[in-house]
């Protein structure tokens, strides 16, 4: 008698369980499902889509924002995002992932410094069949990228290590990427994804505690 009013105690908590579990899942869930909205939300996106993915720019600084020594932190992200389907493909290795330039507030180019040149280099011959061999391994040798998940691309850099900006005002800030399927000839071939430019105000204060920090430094 005792195990039958046991099991019967447990078959009823079964359903109640259950449910808890579900409404747990669900809210998991939603709690993602806006995360992944709000990364969306503050991004800029490159259009039209190119295969339904399109990449994204965000720059964080001012309050509230990581500060080195009082120091503005154009901290850039990059996103990629897939509008329609789950993608399989390749990306570049670091470095290698965007195109990035500067224009000053009266539209000239704004030249790059080493650490510019190190986040976009060119993607040459090497680079491709390095690519070619990772996506020949039985594992590891795609990228995923989950549909209406922004997904971070290259490692976050500041915009003011990139740049050699002498003169403030608003620069315009033009990012772009590059990345690569698998062919039927055993190739790869490039999907060049819409770049994106982003309006970026920096003061002479930037500037000047930029370049104090960095002769702190040495």
């Amino acid at each position: 008698m005792k195990k039958q009013l046991i099991l019967s105690t447990f078959l009823a908590l079964v359903p109640i369980l259950g449910l808890g579990q579900s409404q747990v899942i669900d809210t998991n869930k939603a709690r993602m499902d806006a995360l992944f909205q709000e990364m969306h939300d503050v991004a800029t996106w490159g259009l039209p889509t190119t295969n339904g993915i399109q990449l994204g720019v965000a720059i964080f600084n001012g309050d509230g924002v990581i500060q080195f020594h009082g120091v503005k932190q154009f901290r850039v992200f990059t996103y990629l995002y897939d509008e329609t389907n789950s993608w399989f493909g390749l990306y570049p290795p670091s470095g290698y992932r965007l195109s990035i330039s500067l224009k000053d507030v009266d539209g000239k180019e704004v030249e790059k410094t080493k650490g510019g040149e190190a986040i976009s280099k060119p993607v040459g011959l090497i680079v491709k069949a390095e690519m070619k061999m990772r996506s020949g391994r039985i594992q590891g040798g795609f990228d995923l990228l989950a549909q209406k998940n922004p997904e971070r691309y290259e490692s976050p850099f500041n915009l003011l290590d990139c740049f050699n900006v002498k003169k403030a005002g608003t620069n315009t800030l033009t990012v772009g990427a590059t990345i690569y399927k698998k062919s039927n000839d055993d190739g790869i071939y490039e999907i060049v994804l819409p770049s994106v430019s982003i309006r970026v105000p920096i003061t002479q204060t930037d500037i000047d505690n930029y370049r104090a920090s960095k002769n702190d430094a040495k």
